[in-house]
C-alpha cells in the first residue's frame, strides 16, 4: 500500500526529516517540497524548486536512468546512488528511492552521503597510500598480534623470506626464526604480556638469524615495537637483510686498499667538480637578480607546499609581505581554496603535465579584488622526483576590465543600459525555448513612444535622451524580476514576460505600461508629455520562433498607433480570450453597483494584549450573474483604470459605516471597520465629505472607521493626501499604512503623515518561522513602531507558529486565516459571539 503524505506521521517526517523528500507528479515536476530540500540545493526558498522538473537538478551524467520512467524506480522500491546539482553549482552525492503515492504521484527521497562518500574514499585513500608506503620500503615490516600470528606482510618481507603474504598471514612468526630463537622469541612475548618487562621491544635493532621458504638460514637486523589499538596490543617487527652487509665487512678490507688508491683520483675529480659548482652558482646568481627585476610575480614553493622565497613583484600583486608569504601555503592567500574547481584543475594538470595555468579572481591582504593570472610548474631531479614547485602571477584586472566593459556593450543599450537588440534576441530564444520545455506560455510587448520624434525635433536631442532615459526606468518598474525589458533602437522597447500562465496578464502589465508613460516627463523644467503604443504576440499562439513572434508584436503595435495610440493591441485581428473577459468585466462592472451585485466580507482583528476582538477589515467581492465570482485582483485594476473606483469606493465606505451600525443595533460591542482606498479616491476633491457623510448617515462616532491606505498612495499626489489625511484624523478617523515594508517604507512618511497604525504585509509574515530574514525584519518593524507610538498590525496570520512569534515581538494586533476566513455580516456576528463565549 502507497504511503499516504497527507496522514499526520508523514507530514511530521516529511517537515522535519533531514532528507530531501519531493512530492512529483508522472513528468517528474516538483509538487511539493520539504524545507530540508531547497536547503539541500542552497536555493533562496522552496517556490524556486516548486514546479521545476526534477530532473534540472540531476547531474547530467545521471539523467538517462530517468528514461524508463518514474513508475519503474517507484515500484522495484530500492535505493540507487544519484548525483545532484546544487544552486552554486555544487555536486552532490545520494542516496535516492522513487515510492508511489495513491494520487498518482511520486515521492522522492535523497539523503545527501556526499561527505560520507568523500569520507570512505579518504579512508581508502589513507589505506593505499599507507600500503604504498609499505610496500615501497627496503625493509620487511611484519606485524604480528599478541599470540604471535602474523597480520601483516609487505613487499619486502616477501622478496626477504620467499612467502607470498597469503601463504604467510595468519601463521606464527616461529616459522621465519631458527628453532632457538622462535623459542626465545615466544618465551619473550609471553613474559611481557604477563609481566611488562621488556626483553625483545625497543627502538635499538639486535641481530639476529632468519629462515627462508627454501630453508636456507640467513643473518637479518630485527627490531621490534608495540602498537595498541584500543586494548588491543600488536607487534610490529622491521627486519632488514644483512647478508650483503655482512659480506660486505669481509670485503671491506680488500676494499680499503683499493679506495686509497683512487683518493688521488677523486681529489683531481672533486677539484673539477667544485670549480663547476661555482660557475654554475654565478649562473643561478644571474638568474635570480633577473627574477628579482621581473614584473610577474615569482614564488619557489617546496614538496610541502610551503613557499620558500618570493620576488618583489609577487608581494605588490599579491598585497601581502615576504614575511606573510614565507613558510606559508599559497592557498592561504588565493582562490585556489581546497576544494574548489581551480583547486582540482591545478592538482591534475601538475600530476598529469607537470604544469598548471589559469585565471581567476583573488584577494589581496586589505581585502582588494584583482584577476590574476596564474602558471604552476613542477621542478624535478633528474629521477624526475618533485622537488620544487614554480609558481608565477601577473595582474590582468585591466584586461579583465576591458574584456568586461567590451562584453557590457555588446550587449546592452550605452543610453539606457538596457539589453540591446542582441541580448533581447539572445534573451528571447531562450525564453522560448525554456516555454516549450516547460509546456508554458511567453508574451512579448512591442513599445513604441508616440510623440517622442516632436520631443526631439523641438527640444533637441539631449532633452530627447533624457526622455528615453526615464521612459526605461518607468518601464522597469512596470515588470517582474524574470522579465526583460530591451531597447531595440530610437523610440522603441520590448517586454519579454514569460510564464503568463502563472498568473502574469499581458494586457495588466501593457496597462501599467501605458499609465506609467502617461505620466509627465520634466524636460528643462518643463513637463513634456508622450504616449505608448503597444503591440502584443504571444507565444506559441502567435509564433513558435523568436524572429516571426518579434514580428507580430511589431505589427500589432502598428495597429494600436491606428487606433489612435496611447493603447494595446493583440496581434490576431480577432480579440482573445483573455481580452474578450476584459472587455465583459468592463462592461459588468458598469452595471454591477446598480444590480447591487458587489458585496463586502469582513475579517476579524485581534488584539494580542487582552485576546479580543477589536476590528475588522471590509474586503469587496463582485458576484456577476454573467461571469460568476470575480476575484478582487481582476477588476479592482479596472475600476481604476476606468475612474469608477470613485463611485465604488464611496458605497463601500457607505456600506461599511451601514454594517457597522446595524451591528451595534443587534448588540456587538463596539470596534473598528477598515476600508481600503485608492489613490483615485482621495484626489477626488469631494472624499472628505464623501466620508464623513457615511459616518453621519449611520449615527456613528469617527473612532468606528479605519481607513488604510498604502505607502505607494503618499507618493502618488503628496499634497492633496497630506491635507485629506490631516482632515481625516483631525476628525478622529484611524489611518492605517497598509502593506507596510513593500513599497518605499521611509521613516520620513511616518513622521510626515498622520499614520496611527502599521500593517505588516503578509510577504513577510508567510516565513516568520522559517525566515530568519523576515523574522528580523518584523521585529525591526515593530520596535520602530512602538519606538514612535504607533500601533503594528500583521496581517496573513495562518499557522500558531506565526502568532507565538508574533507574540513574543510584542506585536500589537494581528488578523489572518488561523483566526477567520473573511466572512459575510452574518456569520461576523456568530464568530463574534462565538469568540466572546470561548473567552467566559
Amino acid at each position: 500500500m502507497a504511503p499516504d503524505i497527507n496522514s499526520n506521521i508523514y507530514h511530521n517526517i516529511f517537515a522535519h526529516s533531514q532528507s530531501m523528500i519531493c512530492v512529483l507528479d508522472t513528468y517528474g515536476t516538483v509538487l511539493l517540497a520539504n524545507d530540508a530540500a531547497w536547503k539541500m540545493l542552497k536555493l533562496k526558498g522552496v517556490a524556486d524548486f516548486l514546479n521545476t522538473s526534477c530532473l534540472d537538478i540531476v547531474h547530467p551524467d545521471y539523467k538517462n536512468v530517468f528514461e524508463c520512467g518514474l513508475d519503474v524506480f517507484a515500484a522495484e522500491q530500492e535505493v540507487f546512488p544519484l548525483k545532484l546539482v546544487r544552486a552554486d553549482g555544487e555536486i552532490l552525492d545520494v542516496e535516492a528511492m522513487f515510492t508511489a503515492l495513491d494520487d498518482g504521484k511520486y515521492m522522492l527521497e535523497a539523503r545527501d552521503i556526499t561527505e560520507r562518500k568523500r569520507t570512505a574514499e579518504n579512508l581508502k585513500d589513507r589505506e593505499q597510500r599507507l600500503q604504498g608506503i609499505l610496500n615501497s620500503v627496503a625493509d620487511g615490516i611484519i606485524t604480528i598480534n599478541k599470540k604471535g600470528k602474523m597480520q601483516s606482510f609487505n613487499k619486502a618481507a616477501e622478496r626477504i623470506f620467499g612467502y607470498s603474504s597469503l601463504e604467510i598471514l595468519g601463521q606464527n612468526i616461529s616459522i621465519l626464526l631458527p628453532k632457538e630463537d622462535a623459542s626465545n622469541h615466544d618465551q619473550h612475548l609471553e613474559n611481557y604480556e604477563t609481566t611488562g618487562f621488556k626483553k625483545i621491544l625497543g627502538k635499538v635493532s639486535r641481530e639476529v638469524s632468519g629462515i627462508r621458504k627454501d630453508g636456507t638460514e640467513f643473518p637479518l637486523e630485527l627490531a621490534v615495537m608495540e602498537l595498541r589499538h584500543g586494548i588491543k596490543r600488536y607487534y610490529t617487527g622491521i627486519v632488514r637483510d644483512i647478508t650483503m652487509r655482512k659480506d660486505a665487512e669481509n670485503a671491506l678490507k680488500k676494499a680499503h686498499d683499493e679506495l686509497e688508491m683512487r683518493v688521488e683520483e677523486r681529489t683531481r675529480e672533486l677539484t673539477q667538480e667544485i670549480s663547476e659548482r661555482h660557475r654554475a652558482e654565478d649562473g643561478l646568481r644571474l638568474s635570480g637578480e633577473v627574477i628579482e627585476s621581473l614584473a610577474e610575480g615569482v614564488a619557489i614553493i617546496n614538496q610541502d607546499f610551503l613557499i620558500t622565497s618570493v620576488n618583489p613583484a609577487f608581494s605588490v600583486i599579491s598585497g601581502y609581505s615576504p614575511k606573510d608569504l614565507l613558510g606559508n601555503c599559497p592557498i592561504n592567500h588565493a582562490a585556489l581554496s581546497k576544494g574548489g574547481a581551480h583547486y582540482e584543475q591545478m592538482w591534475e594538470g601538475l600530476i598529469t603535465r607537470g604544469c598548471w595555468e589559469g585565471e581567476f579572481w583573488n584577494i589581496q591582504k586589505d581585502g582588494t579584488h584583482y584577476a590574476e593570472r596564474l602558471s604552476v610548474t613542477t621542478i624535478t631531479n633528474p629521477d624526475d622526483d618533485v622537488r620544487q614547485f614554480a609558481a608565477i602571477i601577473s595582474d590582468i584586472t585591466k584586461r579583465k576590465q576591458d574584456e568586461e566593459r567590451i562584453l557590457y556593450q555588446a550587449n546592452y543599450d550605452n543610453l539606457t543600459n538596457l539589453p540591446n537588440r542582441t541580448l533581447f534576441h539572445d534573451r528571447l530564444e531562450q525564453g522560448i525555448v525554456n516555454m516549450k520545455r516547460n509546456h508554458k506560455s511567453l508574451g512579448l510587448l512591442f513599445i513604441d513612444l508616440d510623440g517622442f520624434k516632436l520631443v526631439n525635433d523641438t527640444l533637441g536631442h539631449d532633452m530627447g535622451d533624457i526622455l528615453l532615459k526615464e521612459a526605461a526606468a518607468r518601464l522597469t518598474e512596470c515588470v517582474r524580476d524574470g522579465d526583460t525589458v530591451a531597447r531595440l533602437g530610437g523610440d522603441e522597447f520590448t517586454i519579454i514576460m514569460p510564464g503568463l500562465d502563472e498568473g502574469v496578464n499581458a494586457p495588466i502589465v501593457a496597462q501599467r505600461v501605458l499609465k506609467a508613460l502617461s505620466e509627465p516627463f520634466v524636460l528643462a523644467g518643463n513637463e513634456t508629455f508622450v504616449s505608448g503604443s503597444i503591440g502584443i504576440a504571444l507565444f506559441p499562439e502567435d509564433a513558435d520562433n523568436a524572429a516571426d513572434l518579434l514580428k507580430n508584436a511589431d505589427s500589432a503595435m502598428y495597429q494600436a498607433k491606428e487606433h489612435g495610440k496611447a493603447n494595446y493591441q493583440f496581434f490576431t485581428k480577432d480579440m482573445n480570450a483573455e481580452v474578450q473577459d476584459q472587455l465583459f468585466i468592463k462592461a459588468g462592472l458598469l452595471k454591477a453597483l446598480e444590480r447591487n451585485e458587489f458585496k463586502l466580507v469582513y475579517q476579524p482583528k485581534l488584539d494580542l494584549s487582552n485576546n479580543s476582538v477589536i476590528g475588522a477589515e471590509a474586503l469587496m467581492r463582485w458576484h456577476s450573474p454573467d461571469l460568476g465570482l470575480v476575484s478582487p485582483v481582476t477588476f479592482i485594476p479596472i475600476l481604476e483604470e476606468t475612474g469608477m473606483v470613485i463611485e465604488v469606493g464611496a458605497w463601500a465606505i457607505r456600506e461599511a459605516c451601514r454594517q457597522h451600525a446595524q451591528w451595534l443595533k443587534q448588540g456587538l460591542p463596539p470596534i473598528k471597520v477598515a476600508v481600503n482606498l485608492s489613490a483615485r479616491q482621495m484626489r477626488e476633491p469631494s472624499f472628505v465629505k464623501i466620508v464623513m457623510d457615511a459616518l453621519k448617515e449611520a449615527n456613528l462616532p469617527s473612532s468606528a472607521l479605519e481607513i488604510e491606505i498604502t505607502e505607494s498612495m503618499l507618493m502618488s499626489d503628496v499634497p492633496n493626501v497630506v491635507a485629506a489625511l490631516e482632515e481625516l484624523h483631525d476628525f478622529g478617523i484611524n489611518i492605517s499604512m497598509d502593506d507596510f515594508g513593500t513599497g518605499y517604507s521611509s521613516l520620513s512618511y511616518l513622521k510626515r503623515f498622520p499614520i496611527d497604525t502599521i500593517k505588516i504585509d503578509r510577504s513577510f509574515v508567510n516565513d516568520i518561522d522559517t525566515n530568519s530574514d523576515d523574522a528580523e525584519i518584523i521585529h525591526t518593524i515593530i520596535n520602530m513602531g512602538q519606538t514612535l507610538k504607533r500601533k503594528i498590525i500583521a496581517e496573513g496570520v495562518e499557522t500558531k507558529a506565526q502568532l507565538d512569534i508574533l507574540k513574543l515581538y510584542n506585536c500589537d494586533e494581528v488578523q489572518g486565516f488561523f483566526f477567520s476566513k473573511p466572512l459575510s455580516p452574518d456569520n461576523f456576528v456568530t464568530f463574534m459571539n462565538d469568540f466572546e463565549s470561548n473567552l467566559h
